[in-house]
């Protein structure tokens, strides 16, 4: 089992292309002492969103911040969601959001993603989150954001086709790819490692034809696939 520090060290290194100084942070109940506190800490504070049960900041941090806030996403004291990139990039990913069909349709949409990502010698880490699942692809090195967006484009297009001809409603799931170019600075995905702040679920890592890992089993399938693909 990997300790905290490598755990932090796993999170780094997956997610090394993203922006280092900005992240989304998804809490249950923060509030404005939460605000102060990160402002006398010299963080930039230029988004808040309360809701209940979950607030969302987004952040300008230093490094030594964000490593900080990442040891609580790992503890489970909230989520931190990352931002891609403006230009290029050695990840994306395909996040599969039910808004009506049933549970066992949006696995069948994920579960397309990932075998036509097979089919391409490509191999996708699929882990549970929210409403759906998120499946992430690890390149050998950086790519241009218009060229992993027109790869990425052909696969969902490929999965949506075949599944519309199977009967599946897919104007009730959305494939959003990360990163889409021009849309970098809005946008934010959670990071592995967690449990959703609404839900309370961990970000299992699920493996079609075999199931859903444990917590443990995730992060030891979580650390294999950064040293697969490094």
């Amino acid at each position: 089992m990997f300790t905290i520090e490598q755990k932090l060290a796993l999170l780094k290194k997956f997610y090394s292309c993203m922006k280092p100084n900005v992240l989304k942070l998804e809490v249950n109940d923060f509030g404005f002492d939460f605000i102060d506190i990160m402002r006398k800490a010299g963080v930039v504070v230029d988004y808040v969103d309360f809701k209940k049960n979950i607030h969302k900041y987004r952040l300008h941090v230093s490094q030594q911040v964000y490593d900080y806030l990442l040891l609580h996403h790992i503890k489970q004291n909230g989520n931190v969601c990352g931002y891609f990139d403006d230009y290029a990039n050695d990840i994306l990913c395909f996040n599969i959001d039910s808004r009506g069909i049933s549970p066992e349709e949006t696995y069948l949409v994920a579960e397309y993603v990932y075998i036509y990502l097979k089919l391409e010698n490509i191999l996708p880490l699929m882990v549970e989150s929210g409403r759906g699942y998120h499946i992430w692809v690890r390149l050998n090195e950086r790519q241009d954001n218009e060229k992993i967006y027109s790869f990425s484009r052909r696969i969902a297009s490929s999965v949506t086709y075949i599944l519309q001809n199977q009967g599946i409603d897919m104007e009730k799931v959305f494939i959003t790819i990360y990163p889409t170019p021009g849309y970098t600075q809005g946008y934010s995905l959670r990071l592995f490692g967690s449990r959703h702040v609404r839900t309370g679920e961990f970000s299992h890592v699920v493996l079609p034809g075999i199931g859903m890992l444990n917590e443990n089993e995730s992060w030891r399938y979580f650390g294999e696939y950064v040293l697969k693909t490094n």
